[in-house]
């Protein structure tokens, strides 16, 4: 939706499993070429100074750019919603 790549954050919980994992899943970003940086670094990106259209807590960043750009709803879209509205469609459709 910007034409470029967007540094995001990934959040992973502190549990023997993660631990145990951490490696593996930092070699396979680098042998995808993605580059590590800092969560201040990726925020200083303009994208995250976007006023959102809807304040939804957790909402998708594609989903809040795709709201703000004024896009509606868009192919694969019904996907990044967490804030209940596919899910909501969905059950009304199969209720009628």
């Amino acid at each position: 939706m910007q034409g470029r790549d967007i540094a995001q954050v990934l959040l992973l919980h502190h549990n023997l499993v993660n631990a145990l994992w951490l490696d593996d899943i930092i070699a396979q970003f680098n042998d995808m070429g993605w580059a590590i940086t800092t969560p201040a670094a990726a925020f200083a990106d303009p994208v995250y100074q976007l006023a959102r259209a809807r304040a939804a807590p957790g909402q998708s960043l594609l989903l809040s750019m795709g709201r703000t750009m004024g896009l509606g709803k868009f192919p694969g879209g019904e996907r990044l919603v967490d804030d209940g509205d596919y899910e909501m469609d969905l059950l009304k459709e199969r209720t009628q």
